[in-house]
């Protein structure tokens, strides 16, 4: 019968032959003959009829192979489910590995050698109380939660028609006249569109504008009065109305404006109906209320800020704490074998960046078992919700829609194996917090934003370097820990 012998070369090598008995594998490459036979239409004779010598030499030497290889793959796959491997990669030929003879009618037993990179034993360190991480805490001005609740306020209230000079927030509708120099051009365009007072991109304008009410008039470039490069297209269809008829019309950038009304959005009375309408129903029943609530909504979006931080310094930690070996050469000649876009120059490259998402993926597999943490499919797509109503939430019209969008995203395996990945990191963090001293550090709003501007740049930067070295996980696979039961 086949057998398979590891011969472990060190702790993390180990190289295994699979002898193959030509006897043992005959029944079965016989069975594959009768069917073919039974089967084959061959010019010469009857359906079913073809010689058994005939069918064996046209097809022997193919059905061996694939014989062969079920055979290899069965008793690799009990050697190292019995034998409890947990392997890095798959295993791939020794690179002294001896052609075997393939051919039906060859008389010798048919040996296979395979290197086998195994996954380091690995007891996690700097996961108790003696390690202590510093997390930040946020002070909240009370100035961000007055201007929350008079953006709140503006939001839910009534759009009217007022008298008084423009202000931040105005809107301004304007009707424009060609001109021609200092003058009125004779029979020059006109036209009539509503401006942003904040989206004015003139500042002398916007300054002017502020001293400004209903019937007054000013002059104005048309490709000025709103901030930004705006295209000729847009100038036309949007601010000065051209039609198809009127396509051809030349028009000069020199207009003087008329403020034919001016619209502002006045605050929400502080009452129950602004409360259920911006909080919802019943939420909020007070103005103290109201400002406790959305303190607590901005310090819930600072200490999500705060965690993701804080794990990036438990990550570092732990690969300052956790010297793990690999098997380096058996994981660049697997890189090399299992893409034909991998390069020997990609892998050296990439190779590091590689090494230690494998290290963290080592670390976060035994973690996961120390703390019994797991992701389930529910939870993957309870994440995908979430994702989608961040992206799309605002075009999400009902739950069907919603359905529909998850779905998509679910069948894209990549997309399913990322937030599964993070899922995982993000629970297996939350533990470690648990087990380790955190301490909280007070900081001012602006210290914060400082001090996140900084991990950002530092990550582009470290993002950047990868992309130099040709580190990009599309060009080299990540490996896995097989782990057999």
């Amino acid at each position: 019968m086949p057998t398979a012998i590891r011969k472990d070369i060190d702790n993390l090598n180990a190289e295994l032959t699979v002898t193959i008995p030509r006897e043992d594998i005959a029944p079965e490459i016989k069975s594959e003959l009768k069917k073919i036979q039974q089967k084959a239409t061959i010019k010469g004779f009857r359906k079913g009829k073809t010689p058994i010598n005939f069918v064996k030499k046209m097809y022997g030497d193919s059905i061996l192979v694939d014989v062969v290889n079920k055979t290899i793959e069965a008793e690799l796959s009990k050697h190292i489910k019995e034998a409890e491997l947990n392997l890095l990669g798959q295993p791939i030929p020794t690179e002294n590995q001896e052609l075997a003879d393939l051919s039906i009618n060859g008389k010798e037993d048919l040996v296979f050698k395979f290197d086998l990179g195994i996954a380091p034993k690995i007891d996690v360190q700097g996961v108790g109380s003696d390690t202590v991480m510093q997390k930040y805490a946020v002070e909240v001005p009370d100035a961000m939660i007055d201007e929350d609740l008079e953006a709140g306020r503006k939001r839910v209230g009534e759009r009217k028609e007022v008298e008084d000079n423009i202000q931040e927030g105005d809107s301004i509708t304007i009707n424009a006249d060609e001109m021609d120099g200092d003058a009125l051009k004779l029979d020059g365009w006109a036209s009539t569109f509503t401006v942003l007072y904040n989206d004015i991109g003139d500042e002398k304008l916007k300054e002017a504008l502020a001293t400004k009410k209903v019937g007054d008039t000013f002059e104005f470039n048309i490709r000025t009065i709103e901030s930004g490069e705006q295209s000729d297209e847009h100038i036309r269809k949007y601010l000065l109305n051209v039609t198809e008829e009127d396509v051809d019309v030349e028009i000069g950038d020199n207009f003087k404006g008329t403020i034919q009304t001016v619209h502002r959005v006045m605050p929400a009375e502080m009452n129950q109906d602004f409360f259920d309408k911006y909080f919802g129903k019943d939420e909020v029943k007070s103005e103290e209320e109201a400002r406790d609530f959305i303190r607590k909504d901005i310090a819930s979006h600072y200490d999500r800020q705060a965690t993701s931080l804080m794990y990036r310094d438990i990550q570092d930690m732990l690969f300052e704490k956790n010297d793990i070996e690999l098997p380096n050469e058996f994981l660049k000649r697997w890189l090399m074998i299992s893409s034909e876009d991998n390069t020997a120059e990609i892998i050296e490259k990439g190779y590091d960046g590689f090494a230690k998402n494998l290290k963290f993926t080592l670390m976060r597999s035994e973690l996961a078992k120390k703390y019994d943490v797991e992701v389930k499919y529910e939870d993957i797509t309870a994440k995908m919700k979430q994702n989608v109503m961040s992206m799309y939430g605002q075009y999400i019209q009902d739950a069907s829609m919603l359905d529909m969008f998850v779905k998509r995203m679910m069948e894209d395996n990549q997309q399913v194996e990322k937030v599964a990945e993070e899922l995982l990191s993000e629970r297996v963090f939350a533990k470690i917090a648990e087990d380790i001293t955190v301490e909280e550090k007070t900081v001012t709003k602006e210290e914060f934003e400082k001090i996140i501007e900084e991990a950002r740049a530092a990550m582009q930067a470290a993002q950047a370097e990868a992309n130099a070295e040709e580190t990009a996980t599309e060009t080299i696979a990540e490996a896995e820990v097989v782990e057999e039961e």
